[in-house]
């Protein structure tokens, strides 16, 4: 299974790997996955992925990791303020990279 993600987080005990990689390489990834799951809940990061050709709907849900899955971490470039929610404007302001996770 892949997953897509809106932070980087380890959703569960296990042995992972995670490397930077590339918009091109994010897109090549959920594109060409059939077994996906978007577990992104905030609406403006939904519509700034939408725009980057990346066909997700949001899907705010736990999620846990089982060997051999993978995610996509779509990471601010800045911690936030506790209880902060950002606009579109403000997340492209701040920033963003994309990661992806393995769980070994």
């Amino acid at each position: 299974m892949l997953y897509f993600l809106n932070t980087a987080i380890l959703p569960n005990p296990g042995k992972y790997e995670c490397k930077a990689i590339s918009l091109e390489e994010a897109i090549n990834i959920w594109e060409n996955t059939n077994e996906k799951l978007s577990a992104i809940g905030h609406s403006a990061t939904v519509q700034i992925l939408n725009e980057l050709n990346f066909d997700i709907r949001g899907n705010r849900v736990a999620i846990t990791m089982e060997q051999g899955d993978g995610a996509l971490i779509f990471k601010l470039k800045q911690r936030l303020p506790e209880g902060k929610i950002l606009s579109k404007s403000e997340i492209e302001d701040i920033g963003y990279e994309f990661w992806f996770l393995f769980r070994i």
